[in-house]
Formats: C-alpha cells, structure tokens, sequence
C-alpha cells in the first residue's frame, strides 16, 4: 500500500524561493527512500500558482487548505489580519484522513522573533495550535528538517510548547544546536534526531543565461533583502540606509579594485524591485559590470545561477543552502540564530559570516575577499559537506518511512 504524506505549514512556495527549495527537495528525498509515496502539498489559497512553480517533473500533488475567495478564506484572512496570533492554515479533516503522515514543513516555525520582529511573526504558536489539531486527528505528526529554539521566549507558556513536543511522533532538526537545546535544555530525548536540510536535495537547473558568458569578468553573487534587514534593525531609517550604502560601495570596490562584476540574485519576488537601486548606481558609473538576475526564476535555476559564481554573499538562509549545495565559497550575513548554526556546523566556527548589525563596507570587502582567495579551501570543505548533509538528508526520510510503519501496525 503506498504512503500518503502531506507537506504542511508553508502558505505557498511562489513568492519565496527558500520556502520553494523545501518542497522540491524534500519530493525526491521522500521518493528515493519510499518510491511509491503520494506527496500531497497544502497551499494557503494559491494551489494553480504553486503547482505551474513547481514545474513538471515535480510529482508533489498540490491543493488548498480553503477554498479561494470561499466564505471560510474570508474569515480566516480576517482573523490574521486582526489577531496575529491566530494566523492558522490548518488543513481540512477531509484531507487528513487520507494522510499517513503530516510533515511540518517551514524551517522557521518554531523558532521565536525577538521583540522588533515578533510584531510580525507569530510564531511558533500558529504552528503549535496547527499542528495539535492534526495530533488529535490521529494523524502522525513530524516536525522536518527545522531550526527550533532558542524557546525561552515563550516565558511562562514553555511547559505547553514542550508538551506540544514531546507529543510529536518526531523531531528531526537540521543543526546540532537546536538538537542539543532539546535534548539538554528541555529534556526531550525520544523523539529528537539530527538530519540536514532537505533543499540540499534540490538539484540545480541550468537555463540560457546570455549574462553569463565564458570570457566575462568573473561574477560575486549578492543575495541582499529588505525585509531581513528590517526585522534586525526595525524602522531605523539612519541605521537602514547606512546599511544599504556599506552593501552598495562595497561592490563597486570590487569592480574597481577588483574587477569583479556583480550580479544581484533575488530569492524572493520582492527582492528584484529592491535591487534596482543598487542596479541603477552602479550601472550608471560602471557600464556592464552590474546584473540582475531575472524574476521569478525560481529555486532550482537560481542555485545553478550561483554555482556560475566564484562567490556568494547572502543575507537569507536558504540561499546560502543553494551556494554550499553548489560548493560556492559563500558569506552568509547574520540576522537570525539559524544562521550562526548552520555555519559553524559547516566550518566550525564564523569566519565565513558576518553580523549585520556589526556591518560596514570595508568589513564586507574584506570578508568577501577572503572567501574568494581560499576558494579551493573552501570548495574543499563543502564538498566533504555535501555529501554528509545528503546522507543525513536521507536518514530524514527513513525516520518518516519508520514513522508510518508504526502507525500502520498500530491501526491494524
């Protein structure tokens, strides 16, 4: 009998390619261990646009938790808008009693903001409430490949979220730092296990780029969000714009000192018209040696766009995922914990990262000079990397394969 797994916690894969990377890694890790499996992927309203995203050859079968435009999507868009709290997709009985198995998805769901953020980010608690819906359904419930804790934040609720946790049939996180916070700091020991992120299964797709050429200057990829840098810095207009002037003259230093041209990658739909002020500036001094990369191009072919890079600098955790996946020397700029873990999981310590709010231009130079003369050192590490997380990745999948099993037998 095939296993039904459904993929739920994302609202949708098509304006945020991190969110798209989960979903089309996670569908050929899920096939590799369990050939035969239905992968079915709940979308929050936006089931035609996610399913042409995830093109073709991707067989996750998508649909909505609601229905578009019905008397339930209105209620539930007003309710999140008016209760941030209550910003809930949980998916419809009708749907889980189908499901063998409900994978969590969405790497940050149970991490908390700090306190400028958490004025637009909810969570974990949309997540908990979502995901103890499914628990009392019988259905069994697997929080996968994530980043969880530092869960201090939730004050005098913790008992409730560990509660939530331990009811999990399991907890498979993505960096030894979140698995040592459960198991020593919140004693939750027999349903937690270490693996890596599923994105690093999404394999590349090359495309035709008349940008990247043979013969051209050597490209630096910047992967840079408004939004990121906001929930570090809140709406400090100073602080912003000093931000944004080290990002813009330090790439023009590289053109000039180093004859590097720039190409911006945008990893979310919102990033291409962001870039444009960076385009323009350095367009207008330096003709040629500025791109952007085109909209809406997606996960897949962005992780190719990067591996034609000799370097990455990227203020998003996913992309950084798409350069270590292609073995490109890679910066990654801090704004959340995850960051930090995933680096010094990597490399053992936070050479190849720098803190936003500790941010300046020469700073930036300089660590993006560093990566790209230790280029071969580098690459060397995450080659070695690769294949481990691929490994672990892989494990993930049996976990759930042995996850099911159990539910099967105690059904029967």
């Amino acid at each position: 009998m095939r296993n039904n797994i459904m993929l739920f916690g994302l609202p949708h894969v098509l304006a945020n390619y991190g969110c798209e990377a989960i979903v089309q890694g996670t569908s050929p890790l899920l096939k590799k261990v369990m050939p035969q499996c239905n992968i079915l992927y709940i979308s929050d309203s936006h089931s035609e646009l996610d399913r042409k995203r995830l093109g073709d050859d991707c067989p996750v079968i998508v649909e909505d938790s609601v229905r578009r435009f019905s008397p339930r999507f209105f209620i539930r868009r007003f309710c999140s808008y008016l209760y941030i709290d209550r910003k809930r997709r949980y998916p419809a009985a009708e749907q889980l009693k189908k499901i063998d198995c409900v994978l969590s998805i969405g790497g940050d769901l149970y991490t908390f903001a700090d306190e400028e953020g958490a004025k637009t980010w909810p969570y974990p608690w949309p997540i908990v409430k979502d995901g103890n819906y499914i628990m009392d359904k019988g259905v069994p419930y697997v929080i996968w490949c994530a980043s969880i804790g530092p869960l201090d934040r939730a004050g005098k609720r913790l008992p409730e979220l560990v509660e939530h946790l331990k009811r999990c049939a399991a907890i498979i996180v993505r960096e030894e730092t979140s698995y040592n916070h459960l198991v020593n700091d919140l004693s939750i020991k027999d349903n937690v296990y270490l693996a890596a992120d599923p994105a690093y299964y999404m394999d590349p797709e090359p495309f035709e780029a008349p940008f990247i050429k043979e013969n051209d200057p050597p490209a630096i990829a910047f992967n840079i969000s408004e939004g990121s840098i906001r929930q570090v810095i809140g709406f400090n207009n100073r602080r912003y714009e000093e931000i944004c002037n080290s990002y813009l003259n330090c790439m023009k230093k590289l053109i000039k000192e180093n004859n590097y041209r720039i190409l911006l990658v945008p990893h979310q739909v919102t990033d291409h018209e962001f870039y444009q002020r960076f385009y323009k500036e350095i367009s207008g001094q330096y003709k040629n040696m500025c791109l952007v990369a085109p909209n809406n191009l997606g996960a897949r072919k962005t992780k190719w766009l990067i591996s034609k890079c000799v370097g990455l600098v990227t203020i998003r955790f996913h992309c950084a995922l798409a350069g270590y996946g292609t073995c490109t020397p890679t910066l990654l700029v801090l704004t959340k914990p995850k960051g930090a873990k995933l680096v010094k999981d990597i490399f053992g310590d936070l050479t190849y990262s720098i803190e936003l709010k500790e941010m300046d231009e020469n700073a930036l130079y300089e660590k993006i000079i560093s990566i790209v003369e230790k280029n071969a050192e580098i690459k060397n590490v995450l080659m070695d990397n690769l294949k481990c997380m691929r490994e672990k990745a892989e494990y993930a999948g049996q976990l759930v394969d042995q996850v099911i099993t159990r539910h099967k037998a105690d059904v029967h």
